[in-house]
């Protein structure tokens, strides 16, 4: 006699659904509900002894059977001309010593990937540009960027391929022009007056229709 064959499972023969690895995992990361309070909550609905340490390992076996998906958005977003990268302190409270880690971002216009390092060090950004396809990097001034675009040009340069030019997001360009602006230095004041104008008609295009912005 043949049976049919077993639907594919997250954590085969486990004893926890589907369902429930992303239950817990939406109530974690998007709701930051404790792995504790989760057990807590699942008593009080007489689901009484769920060792919250399993919970953790539930959500990490969700989030590996995403890897492939992972996979393909990093090459995707790697591919991107220009390439925007940003990091933040990140508090590590499970499976390393250290607490304070650093999570980074990289992004194109329709994709991005998170990578979590227990280091700043310019040598994640500069691991990243050299399996990227980029021609421009949009970041910060953190000295960092500045380091991994001079590497990986070096070696770009090896190999007769296109170097990586450096822009400077946005923000820090507006906040670097208005300390100018203090001493009234005309360059200055011409490039925040600019700023103000376009958030001025950015506030407008917020009650405008997608579909009737020029």
């Amino acid at each position: 006699m043949q049976t049919t064959p077993a639907l594919h499972r997250i954590i085969p023969g486990g004893g926890y659904s589907d369902e429930m690895a992303i239950d817990v995992s939406l109530s974690k990361y998007c709701y930051l509900i404790p792995m504790e309070r989760y057990a807590q909550m699942a008593k009080r609905q007489g689901f009484a002894g769920i060792p919250p340490q399993s919970l953790i390992g539930l959500s990490q076996k969700l989030a590996e059977s995403f890897r492939g998906a992972y996979e393909k958005l990093r090459d995707e977003t790697l591919q991107e001309e220009v390439l925007l990268a940003d990091e933040i302190p990140h508090k590590m409270r499970e499976r390393d010593e250290k607490k304070g880690w650093c999570l980074w971002g990289f992004s194109g216009p329709s994709s991005c990937f998170y990578e979590c390092h227990p280091t700043r060090s310019g040598e994640i950004s500069r691991a990243v540009l050299d399996d990227s396809d980029c021609r421009v990097l949009v970041s910060d001034v953190y000295s960092g960027y500045r380091r991994a675009i001079r590497e990986a040009n070096e070696k770009r340069r090896g190999k007769g391929q296109p170097e990586i030019s450096t822009a400077y997001c946005n923000a820090h360009a507006r906040m670097a022009f208005e300390g100018l602006a203090e001493e009234q230095t005309e360059d200055a004041l011409y490039m925040v007056d600019g700023y103000q104008a376009i958030y001025a008609m950015k506030s407008k295009l917020k009650a405008v229709g997608l579909n009737e912005r020029v």
